[in-house]
């Protein structure tokens, strides 16, 4: 049985930093992992969570099951995020429920979007028409998806948030891009920063229940699936990261067409607004994942 006194206090305060960081569409909870050293740990501890540790676990042994997948230093990490998703979430919602503040919070997002991609880009090994080609792909795969989720197509809602946290999952072990981003464009990630602020609700809870749901089926087939990827095929992987950023970046653009044709002394502050945030995003998260790859490479 797991004690508190045996929770890793270290990594329990990555748990918090990682926890907030996937609050934040532009940076993903793995690009903070690999700032501070666990990244190699967490996906190996992911990959042991496989059909061999249920087969153990199930045999009630739970001591060599609960080993096998590194649970002190997994659970120390889990209660961080956890912690931090609940209380961070309860800040974040104030600030999109905000018109300012929104804006302010988008242009941020923004910048770290584009700090993305240009971090990304250097982790080609060579640009050429091979790796454009898959950056066109990715670009229109990004605008269908985004497609797709404006005009819902009557799918389920219950549906969709379970495929919204697969992808989330997915993206979040990627290095270089954020799954709350992925919430962004597929249009739940209001949805589900509300709920997260107000986690007693009902409606709250079965909208956390499917999210959690997509998140753990991810967590279970997509680790050795991306990573085999990354290894065998790193540029194209890159590729597409980089096509399916681009195109995700009109989806952080806080305002209508219709207000650049009437422009007024409010429109015009809010756009400097916007532009000052994006700037300080971009510089704040360039730095931040510059130091990540000098100290780890992809």
């Amino acid at each position: 049985m797991l004690k508190l006194k045996n929770i890793n206090i270290k990594n329990f305060v990555h748990g918090l930093i990682m926890g907030l960081c996937d609050l934040l569409p532009g940076i993903s909870g793995s690009t903070i992992a690999f700032m501070m050293g666990i990244y190699d740990e967490l996906i190996s501890s992911l990959n042991q969570i496989n059909f061999n540790f249920f087969k153990t676990l199930f045999s009630k042994n739970f001591q060599k099951a609960f080993e096998k997948i590194n649970i002190k230093f997994l659970s120390a990490l889990l209660l961080g995020m956890i912690f931090s998703i609940i209380f961070f979430s309860k800040i974040i919602n104030y600030l999109l429920n905000n018109n300012l503040t929104n804006i302010a919070l988008f242009g941020f997002f923004l910048g770290a979007l584009i700090s993305s991609i240009f971090i990304i880009l250097k982790n080609l090994d060579r640009f050429n028409l091979k790796n454009l080609f898959f950056i066109i792909i990715a670009f229109l795969i990004s605008y269908f998806i985004t497609l797709i989720s404006n005009l819902n197509f009557g799918l389920n809602f219950n549906i969709k948030l379970i495929l919204c946290g697969f992808f989330a999952m997915c993206a979040m072990l990627l290095p270089g891009i954020s799954g709350s981003f992925i919430l962004l464009v597929l249009g739940v990630y209001k949805d589900i920063i509300f709920s997260l602020s107000h986690i007693f609700l009902f409606s709250s809870i079965k909208t956390i229940f499917f999210v959690s749901l997509g998140v753990g089926i991810a967590s279970l087939i997509f680790p050795k699936i991306i990573f085999y990827f990354l290894k065998k095929y790193k540029d194209q992987m890159t590729s597409l990261i980089i096509g399916f950023l681009i195109a995700s970046s009109t989806n952080l653009i806080p305002f209508e067409k219709k207000a650049f044709s009437n422009l007024n002394t409010i429109i015009i502050f809010q756009l400097l607004l916007f532009l000052i945030f994006l700037i300080l995003g971009f510089l704040i998260f360039f730095i931040i994942k510059q130091k990540s790859i000098k100290k780890f490479k992809i």
